[in-house]
């Protein structure tokens, strides 16, 4: 992470101190969440809004393995922990947009996750298996209720677009502002960080894969029939009209005859 202050020697020994531990280093801006979890909030915020507008965790979560990563995100909140999450949230700069209650609710029953054997799924001691428990569910379509949200059914196909376009959308956001650097950072970051299946490149690439214009037009119908908080970046508006892509291509010759 570099400050206004960090000299490029500083930047440049951190480097090469993350190659020497045999990690995979990249430079991020100081901002809060920095590259991965900042994204992440994004992710997390649109995985919470799909189960109270109709889906389930377990539909999502397994949405989201299909897609290849190797949890969904309501196991990853049980790994990390409820307990975390909702204090993370409390130091989190406020929102303008609905936030959900779910796991403030969780949290105070003290289901905080793997550790206390319950949290959004119960686990049997000795055992990362999740398990479903119908009172969660309950609880999640009572908040529905409660939001005056008539729940819905809701498609695979539209879980795993939500989820990884939230994600393409606030990469572009750290892009633009030059909290990350280059694309390919915010993609090392995610396929080894968070377990971005890397045969799909990463959230920049897979956007290239797409067509940025398409993850563009999408994100604007979302405004339209999700909610406000679908807001286009900058930059990926910047992008999707120009009708380029976030990594730069390079043209390729004809072969000499």
């Amino acid at each position: 992470m570099r400050g206004q202050a960090t000299s490029p020697q500083t930047l440049a020994t951190s480097a090469a101190l993350a190659k020497a531990l045999k990690k995979k280093g990249v430079i991020s801006g100081n901002a809060f969440g920095f590259i991965g979890n900042r994204m992440l909030f994004d992710y997390a915020r649109e995985a919470m809004y799909l189960i109270e507008e109709g889906a389930l965790p377990k539909q999502v979560d397994a949405a989201i393995r299909d897609f290849g990563f190797p949890m969904g995100p309501f196991q990853m909140f049980d790994l990390s922990g409820l307990d975390v999450f909702y204090k993370i949230g409390l130091e989190a700069p406020k929102s303008p947009y609905r936030e959900s209650k779910i796991i403030t609710k969780l949290y105070e029953q003290g289901r905080y996750g793997q550790k206390t054997g319950c949290g959004i799924y119960d686990y049997v001691a000795g055992s990362r298996e999740p398990a479903v428990n119908l009172g969660v569910e309950q609880l999640i379509e009572a908040e529905s209720k409660e939001l005056g949200i008539t729940r819905r059914h809701i498609s695979d196909d539209e879980i795993v677009k939500r989820c990884m376009y939230a994600l393409i959308n606030q990469g572009a956001e750290l892009l633009g502002s030059g909290i990350a650097l280059r694309p390919g950072d915010v993609d090392i970051v995610w396929i080894y960080g968070y377990g971005f299946p890397w045969f799909h490149g990463g959230p920049m690439w897979y956007a290239d894969t797409l067509g940025v214009k398409n993850v563009y037009d999408a994100i604007l119908e979302y405004q339209k029939t999700v909610g406000p908080h679908w807001q286009p970046a900058p930059l990926l508006e910047s992008v999707a009209k120009s009708g380029g892509t976030f990594a730069p291509r390079p043209k390729l010759e004809a072969a000499a005859v």
